[in-house]
């Protein structure tokens, strides 16, 4: 399922204002790669719906880190969008929030990465 010309176009801006190339021609998800900080994940979903995820390793494992997680995604809701929290069984942490398509913008993509950035932080604490 390919992602609507609106929102693609949404995801092509967002790249060029990061600096980021994009292959050319419509996707069904995109990966952005940032060094010491993750994998962030953009997907379309069912129901035309849209997920950003934030994907990163955790070595070494931190006792409780679920917990962490949990409780710091309940303080972290922008726009009605709650973060939700997953582990993937490799150390790694998949925090993702989901949206209807057509509130899909550059700005709430860059919003969505910097609320999962700061979730990520306030977690790991760095």
């Amino acid at each position: 399922m390919a992602f609507s010309d609106r929102t693609d176009r949404s995801i092509r801006e967002f790249a060029r204002s990061m600096g980021l190339a994009l292959d050319p021609g419509p996707q069904s998800a995109y990966g952005f790669s940032f060094p010491r900080l993750g994998s962030f994940i953009l997907a379309t979903a069912p129901q035309q719906r849209f997920i950003a995820s934030l994907i990163f390793k955790v070595e070494p494992w931190q006792e409780g880190l679920e917990e962490l997680l949990l409780t710091a995604a309940k303080s972290y809701s922008s726009a009605g969008h709650i973060p939700r929290v997953g582990l993937t069984g490799k150390n790694e942490v998949v925090l993702s929030v989901d949206m209807d398509d057509d509130e899909v913008t550059p700005q709430s993509l860059d919003q969505s990465l910097q609320q999962l950035l700061a979730l990520r932080q306030s977690a790991l604490g760095r």
